[in-house]
């Protein structure tokens, strides 16, 4: 009987006191979260908006870090559809990319999933 690798127990980064599961990590704050912690993220639309949340990921991991720009260690939020890259605000507007086209990550992932 082959066994399923069970997923990594990530603890919320906010529950001091005990070792509460994190449902979400948000990539902008950096910070895994449990239910009680996550509702800020999901009921506060400038949050729910600017905030990228994802699946937990333990602080530090090397998929944590993958989603930060090597050159300027922000969030990689757009798409070049030129390059074919993910690039972060900074070099959208002011490096390499600055004159390619581009699409949020949503909207290219909606975009390329479709056809």
């Amino acid at each position: 009987m082959t066994e399923v690798p069970k997923e990594p127990f990530v603890s919320c980064d906010l529950c001091v006191e005990v070792n509460t599961l994190a449902l979400k990590t948000c990539l902008k704050c950096e910070v895994s979260m449990c239910a009680q912690h996550l509702q800020t993220h999901l009921t506060t639309p400038v949050l729910l908006q600017t905030h990228p949340l994802t699946n937990p990921v333990e602080s530090g991991s090397s998929s944590q870090m993958a989603s930060k720009c090597s050159a300027h260690g922000k969030l990689l939020e757009y798409y070049c559809l030129t390059d074919h890259v993910l690039v972060c605000m900074s070099c959208a507007i002011e490096e390499e990319h600055r004159l390619h086209n581009m699409k949020t990550l949503q909207t290219a992932h909606t975009e390329l999933s479709v056809s």
